[in-house]
C-alpha cells in the first residue's frame, strides 16, 4: 500500500472502504448507556465472545457534565493483525513474519515532522480555554468495577526536555478526580528524567500536552523504545513513514506549548526562600 498523509480518519477509511464490517458505529443517543459505569466495556467484552473483534465507535453517550459528546469514542483499533497492517500500510492479510519486518524497517527511520498553517490544522478546529474547560466535558470512562471513579481517559503525554528541545511521547492512564484536575502515573524513564531535570533548572511545573485520537501509528510509537537522542516526533513519523506525519502533532507543538516561549515558560521556584 502506497504511503501518504495519514491521520486516524484515513486509518479508518481504509478499513471500511476495503473490509466492510471491520469499523462498526454504536449509536447510543436515547439509550441508557453510561461510559463511565463500564458499559462500553461491557459492550466490548461482548463483541469478543461472540468472536467479533472490529474497530469500535461509540457515539451519542452523555459525559460526566451531562453533555452529549459530540465525537466519537475508539476502541479496539490494533486489536488484529489485520488492523495492525494496515497501521503501516500493508495489505491486512499479509503474515506476522512480513508485519513484524515491516516494523523492523520503520523502527530505524526518522521523519521530521510537517508543519502546515494553524488555520489549516484539525487540531485547531476547536480550542476552549480558561473556564471553558472541562474533563467532564470529555469521555471519560472505566474499564471495570475496580477502576477508580468517577474515571479514566487514556491519552499520549508529549514532553519536550528542556535543554536538547527533544521531544518525548508515552501512554498514560489519566484518572480525572474533577472538572479541573487528572493526575497520571509517570513512570522512571524519559518523562520522569525530563521533570527531574526541570526541577534541578528551579522550576515547579513541567509542560505537558496529552494527544488523543492521532493514527494508530503514532500510538504503537508512543508505546515503543527509541534511542535517548531520537526526538520522538521523529521517530514517530518513521513508524508512520509519511510527509505528513507531524501535521496534528507539530501544531501541539506550536500552539499548546513551547517552553522557549515567555508566556508558556514553567515558573521556577525563588530559591532565596
Amino acid at each position: 500500500m502506497q504511503s501518504h498523509p495519514k491521520d486516524l480518519r484515513s486509518f479508518l477509511k481504509i478499513l471500511d472502504q476495503r473490509w466492510p464490517g471491520e469499523v462498526l458505529r454504536v449509536d447510543t443517543c436515547g439509550k441508557a448507556f453510561d461510559i463511565a459505569a463500564c458499559d462500553a466495556a461491557a459492550f466490548l467484552a461482548k463483541l469478543k465472545a461472540s468472536g467479533k473483534r472490529p474497530v469500535t465507535l461509540f457515539r451519542g453517550f452523555k459525559t460526566l457534565s451531562g453533555k452529549t459528546w459530540q465525537g466519537e469514542l475508539l476502541f479496539s483499533e490494533l486489536v488484529t493483525l489485520r488492523k495492525q497492517a494496515v497501521a503501516l500500510d500493508l495489505d491486512g492479510e499479509v503474515k506476522f513474519q512480513d508485519l513484524a519486518q515491516e516494523f523492523s524497517r520503520r523502527n530505524r527511520l526518522t521523519q521530521k515532522p510537517v508543519k502546515i498553517p494553524a488555520a489549516e490544522a484539525p487540531i485547531h478546529h476547536t480550542v476552549l480555554t480558561g473556564s471553558r474547560m472541562s474533563l467532564f466535558d470529555l469521555p471519560v470512562y472505566r474499564k471495570d468495577e475496580f477502576d477508580a471513579k468517577p474515571g479514566w481517559l487514556c491519552a499520549v503525554g508529549v514532553g519536550r526536555e528542556p535543554d536538547s528541545g527533544r521531544y518525548n511521547l508515552s501512554w498514560h492512564r489519566l484518572h480525572v478526580h474533577s472538572p479541573e484536575y487528572a493526575s497520571a502515573r509517570i513512570n522512571p524513564r524519559h518523562l520522569m528524567e525530563y521533570m527531574n531535570r526541570y526541577r534541578a533548572k528551579g522550576y515547579d511545573k513541567m509542560p505537558v500536552a496529552f494527544a488523543l485520537g492521532h493514527h494508530p501509528a503514532f500510538e504503537v510509537a508512543a508505546g515503543s523504545n527509541c534511542a535517548w537522542g531520537v526526538d520522538e516526533y521523529e521517530f514517530a513519523g518513521g513508524l508512520l513513514d509519511s510527509p505528513g506525519a507531524g501535521d496534528a502533532i507539530g501544531h501541539a507543538r506550536g500552539r499548546i506549548f513551547d517552553p522557549r516561549r515567555r508566556r508558556d515558560r514553567p515558573r521556577r521556584h525563588d530559591r532565596s526562600q
